[in-house]
């Protein structure tokens, strides 16, 4: 008879808050190691000067590559090495936008547009698009550790994605959740601090349009899944960090609470639901819990995947909390706990969701939505972005029924909506393009 189910919540929280206590001190000294300077944004500069946007299948990603594997021997990080995943090449092209009513003009106010609906106007656009697939190219994941000196077998994985949007250096996308990761262990290495387990950073590549390197890194390491306790992803900029969210179980939600309190005296000790990543998805889908550095985003999508996502947009000492931060959740004895979804076996596969794509005909501005196989573009503007079509099943409308996707460690299940028609895919790439300005 499988044992009774309780949340755990009355006997986690004494025994979480105890444990977390026990590492007070090693968390004090990371936090003044990462604050004392600013080093982790002289070396977000130093990639993002160097070598700029660094877009899926171009030379300056691959050279990006080569250069952080360099880096992290230097820093005498163990088991440094790449992994191959094959990745789309996606080439921008010649491209326009011209408002064509309620006048005459080209196209460079977004908001213009939002305004004109809000009164009523139906503002018509042309769009002009030379935009090319060309075959897939060879790149790498980044890999590097410090292993556990007790549990080196169980891994943490921390981590952020190398490549950026093909127009932008990616200074806060995502170049400083890259540094923060490999910051955070630079510093336990320095400071002789070596974790319980083995805290894995794993860099990835393709994250703007493609979720190739999550399920290149899940095959690669799928027999050591059951002893990945908990991955964290960082991809929501570098400003001032004000915690955590995590999709785990009841028990293990209170022992990362507690232990996040450690992260009081830089304003990080904030513990909420929900944690998850486009990078760490595809090994959350297998069990394993999901966490991600939250921060003070008010002004992300400010600069988001355009020309001025620049280091000028991230204070040095905001980047270095950041660092600190990204350290701390993972040395808890109780974090076994985080793997125990359901009765301590790792749960079934959730079957990954069929990618779309959403097409629109070069050089005459008609939209034509075209399900073939291939990723969408990657956006995260909001609910009429492209990227709330890629959660869609081709093939599931069933009388308006709604089909689920669930992470065995969450309370909570996506409700996803039936696939919508050719048109309704075509209307909103119209939207995304004209009011969101991120083709």
């Amino acid at each position: 008879m499988r044992p009774r189910r309780g949340n755990g919540r009355n006997a986690a929280a004494p025994a979480a808050a105890q444990d977390a206590s026990r590492y007070r001190a090693p968390a004090d000294s990371l936090i003044r190691a990462a604050t004392r300077d600013s080093a982790a944004w002289n070396r977000m500069a130093e990639l993002v000067d160097t070598f700029g946007p660094r877009f899926s299948g171009t030379p300056e990603l691959e050279r990006a590559i080569d250069w952080i594997v360099e880096q992290m021997k230097r820093d005498g990080l163990e088991n440094v090495h790449t992994e191959p995943v094959m990745v789309p090449r996606w080439v921008r092209g010649q491209e326009s936008a011209t408002l064509l009513s309620p006048r005459n003009a080209e196209l460079k106010d977004a908001m213009m547009l939002r305004r004109m609906q809000a009164r009523g106007q139906r503002p018509r656009v042309r769009l002009r698009m030379g935009a090319q697939t060309l075959p897939d190219v060879q790149s790498r994941n980044v890999v590097a550790e410090i292993r556990g000196r007790e549990r080196p077998e169980e891994v943490v994985v921390v981590g952020g994605h190398i490549g950026s949007w093909d127009i932008t250096p990616g200074a806060m996308d995502d170049d400083g959740g890259c540094v923060a990761s490999r910051e955070a262990v630079r510093l336990m290495k320095a400071l002789a601090l070596r974790p319980r387990r083995t805290v894995r950073v794993v860099l990835w590549t393709n994250e703007e349009n493609g979720i190739r390197r999550g399920n290149a890194y899940r095959d690669a390491h799928r027999a050591e899944l059951p002893n990945h306790v908990l991955a964290i992803e960082s991809d929501a900029g570098v400003f001032a960090p004000r915690g955590f969210s995590i999709t785990a179980t009841d028990a293990a939600f209170e022992a990362v609470r507690s232990i996040g309190r450690l992260l009081a005296p830089i304003g990080a000790d904030s513990v909420g639901r929900g944690g998850s990543g486009a990078d760490i998805g595809p090994i959350m889908a297998l069990g394993a819990p999901g966490m991600g550095l939250e921060v003070d985003r008010s002004r992300y999508f400010w600069y988001h995947h355009t020309a001025a996502d620049t280091l000028d947009k991230l204070d040095p000492r905001e980047v270095a909390r950041s660092v600190a931060a990204t350290r701390l959740p993972g040395n808890s004895k109780r974090l076994p706990e985080l793997s125990r979804c359901l009765d301590g076996t790792l749960p079934p596969r959730v079957p990954p969701l069929p990618r779309h794509s959403a097409e629109l005909t070069p050089a005459s501005g008609s939209a034509a939505a075209v399900q073939r196989g291939g990723p969408l573009p990657h956006y995260s503007g909001g609910r009429d972005s492209l990227r709330t079509i890629a959660l869609r099943r081709p093939g599931a409308r069933t009388a308006g029924k709604a089909t689920h996707a669930t992470n065995p460690c969450s309370r909570s299940t996506r409700t996803l909506d039936k696939t919508p028609s050719h048109a309704e895919i075509s209307a909103r790439a119209e939207i995304s393009a004209s009011t969101r300005g991120r083709f």
